[in-house]
């Protein structure tokens, strides 16, 4: 179902990237992806703001509609092994992960939440959002838990449903304004 050239390009990475500083940064950085907490994190300063409230408020939305889609039913949908699971070479830097492969639920979330702020706000803190998930989708490859394509799913998934949430409280936003005008 998924080509080899997925697993050579990870190998290839993994190779190219490889050193002790990047294993502990990574590592670490890796680790606020779980459970969302580095988003959930941001939507809360984001919404101690009044400028970026509401925006902070969509960020949490994108984030669990998010990670429901991707981890309980995506996952569970396609049932891809991890690469250190299956793929000879592959250097794992962190423990074992319990769950399926494909889509990476850290991409996805991170993606998830970083597009809301890319498509609500302006100037330093969209890029500073876009960078994060950037780096936390080369995080995933980095420490050995999943393929490119992954990443790349997950992070499109993310932006879509990003885009829907956006769109959405826009929407009704407008048909509101429309109807008490």
């Amino acid at each position: 179902m998924f080509p080899n050239w997925d697993g050579e390009l990870l190998l290839f990475f993994q190779k190219l990237t490889q050193h002790p500083i990047l294993d502990k940064f990574f590592t670490f950085y890796t680790s606020l992806g779980n459970r969302g907490y580095l988003w959930i994190a941001v939507g809360i300063l984001l919404i101690v703001y009044q400028k970026t409230r509401k925006t902070g408020i969509l960020l949490l939305i994108s984030l669990l509609l998010t990670h429901l889609i991707n981890n309980y039913f995506l996952k569970f949908l396609i049932e891809r092994p991890r690469p250190y699971e299956v793929l000879e070479g592959v250097r794992l830097v962190i423990g074992k992960v319990a769950e399926t492969s494909f889509p990476s639920g850290h991409s996805a979330t991170a993606f998830g939440s970083a597009f809301v702020i890319f498509l609500r706000e302006r100037g330093w803190l969209r890029w500073t959002a876009i960078s994060l998930a950037v780096l936390m989708a080369f995080s995933r490859l980095y420490v050995g838990v999943h393929y490119p394509l992954d990443v790349l799913a997950g992070s499109i998934i993310g932006i879509m449903i990003a885009s829907l949430v956006v769109y959405v409280e826009e929407k009704t936003c407008k048909k509101f304004q429309q109807k008490t005008a």
